[in-house]
């Protein structure tokens, strides 16, 4: 398996990953909606943390015994001359694909609020982002700068989000948010 070959393996398994957080940030869309026509922003605070906390602990959860697991599992599906790169590049990858859970919760607020130009913002300047890490990056880091790139991707993604959706609705401040578990 080459260093391409193994890098798209790679980049599909995280893409597949994404789709465990089993269409939570596409139903926060919806009830964002209905929460800002109810004109109720408590429950809006509410929902916004306990999807937070929601996607945190699931994705922490599932990072944390992959990463526990990563050598003995890996080694099965990984060749050998390979499985170094991917030990090293995984704690990245993974934590890449938390932020990216969280800041998915934030992009999909924005979506509730009809803002979907500023997460269509976000997401082409976030490519940019990503591109031009790969392109200092990489020469340097190889594979592990594609990684770390993505990293970087992800925080921009969260905390630009994240500045967003205060900025639209001061309720949305997290010393405003409560967990509540009727609307988990």
């Amino acid at each position: 398996m080459s260093n391409w070959e193994f890098g798209h393996l790679f980049y599909h398994f995280l893409s597949i990953a994404n789709l465990a957080n089993l269409g939570l940030t596409s139903g926060l869309v919806k009830f964002v909606a209905e929460y800002l026509l109810e004109q109720d922003k408590t429950k809006l605070g509410k929902l916004i943390f306990t999807s937070i906390l929601s996607m945190s602990v699931l994705f922490g959860s599932i990072s944390l015994i992959i990463l526990f697991f990563a050598e003995s599992l890996l080694k099965y599906v990984i060749d050998i001359n390979f499985l170094k790169i991917a030990l090293e590049i995984l704690p990245f990858s993974l934590a890449s694909l938390c932020i990216n859970a969280i800041g998915g919760v934030f992009t999909s607020v924005l979506e509730g609020y009809q803002k979907n130009y500023i997460r269509n913002f976000i997401y082409i300047v976030s490519g940019i982002i990503m591109f031009g890490g790969v392109i200092f990056l990489t020469p340097q880091y190889h594979l592990k700068g594609v990684a770390i790139s993505q990293l970087i991707q992800s925080v921009f993604i969260f905390l630009t989000a994240l500045v967003f959706t205060v900025k639209i609705d001061n309720n949305n401040r997290f010393k405003k948010l409560k967990m509540e578990f009727k609307i988990f």
